[in-house]
């Protein structure tokens, strides 16, 4: 299990690209086939063109990686934040998902748009 305390761990670990597009957030819609044990709070992360979901604990270990999503097969894709509400969703092979209050939103979004630019 790894542990992490800032973005530069999860690229020098492998867990996201040189982007940096990582962050950890709350759960509001998750597919019930993939549901594991600690839910309530996962690590997002992308690398190359793939969004990678990682379960997390509450001091920063990394635990398995529970979803790994190709960008630029999500459809219906919202990412919307501003200093009320940070909210990610999107449905990917028939699945929603839904993700709220995280941070680093800017290097989210950059990734995802180049990512499905492509």
């Amino acid at each position: 299990m790894a542990m992490f305390r800032k973005i530069e761990d999860l690229i020098s670990l492998g867990y996201c690209d040189s982007r940096g597009a990582a962050t950890c957030a709350s759960v509001s819609s998750f597919p019930e086939g993939k549901r594991t044990k600690k839910f309530g709070v996962l690590l997002l992360t992308v690398k190359d063109e793939y969004l990678h979901i990682y379960e997390v604990d509450l001091k920063n270990n990394i635990g398995d990686r529970v979803a790994y999503l190709e960008i630029k097969r999500m459809e219906n894709f919202v990412l919307k934040a501003n200093m009320l509400i940070q909210l990610l969703a999107f449905e990917s092979e028939g699945e929603y998902y839904e993700f709220t209050n995280f941070v680093n939103h800017k290097k989210l979004k950059q990734a995802f748009a180049e990512e499905r630019e492509k």
